[in-house]
């Protein structure tokens, strides 16, 4: 890995599989109990394509399946149940999520504590309180617009360096991820990692598909 490479957080994103986990940077680091849907995994995110080819993370260890742990915390500090969610959608309340490659991806925005406080914040402004956390009115400003996200990226650029992705579109999921924990989660401790709902992740790759499969581009960040 070449020396640029390892100054910068690793990710990678696929049609077929993204293990959307976030760390944000903060000041301190709660205690589970008060972090619903929190993952004790390193870093930024890594998809199995990456691990199986052996990407080191940032301190020089190997980030594979094993070694990313089983240390999830479910949306009420308890100790989240998945099994039997893989290829079925009967775990989701919205009625937005799709079908996820793994079980740890099986996660419905009504079952995170915090998105379901960002919806209820709505009802102080005197708007029906939506069913999805993807209907709720801030979701486009925060996470979908282009040009929020290029304002975004350059705040990111200037604290942790460019983005090693060559895929433009990749480089706009990557920080509209981010955008979505920092907007529910507002900041988590170093190395606190928090599962995103499938039905924003779904979303977010509706909105910034892999440029692979379309003819429409958007501005590159850079």
């Amino acid at each position: 890995m070449s020396d640029d490479m390892d100054e910068v957080e690793q990710f990678s994103d696929s049609s077929s599989s993204v293990e959307a986990f976030f760390e944000v940077e903060g000041e301190s680091v709660p205690s589970p109990a008060d972090v619903g849907g929190v993952v004790a995994y390193r870093y930024e995110p890594y998809l199995d394509e990456q691990q199986s080819d052996g990407e080191e993370d940032l301190d020089g260890g190997q980030d594979t399946d094993n070694s990313v742990g089983n240390a999830e915390v479910g949306a009420e500090g308890g100790m989240a149940d998945r099994s039997g969610r893989q290829e079925n959608t009967e775990w989701c309340s919205c009625g937005h999520c799709t079908t996820m490659p793994t079980t740890t991806e099986c996660v419905c925005c009504h079952e995170v504590q915090q998105i379901n406080v960002k919806r209820q914040q709505l009802v102080h402004m005197m708007v029906p309180v939506p069913g999805c956390i993807t209907l709720h009115p801030g979701l486009p400003a925060v996470c979908l617009d282009p040009w929020g996200l290029q304002c975004a990226y350059y705040h990111y650029r200037q604290d942790q360096g460019p983005l090693s992705l060559s895929d433009n579109h990749e480089r706009y999921r990557y920080i509209a991820y981010r955008q979505f924990v920092r907007w529910c989660w507002g900041w988590l401790g170093a190395k606190i990692r928090v599962v995103i709902p499938a039905c924003a992740v779904n979303k977010i790759r509706e909105t910034f598909p892999s440029e692979e499969y379309t003819g429409f581009k958007y501005p590159p960040l850079d």
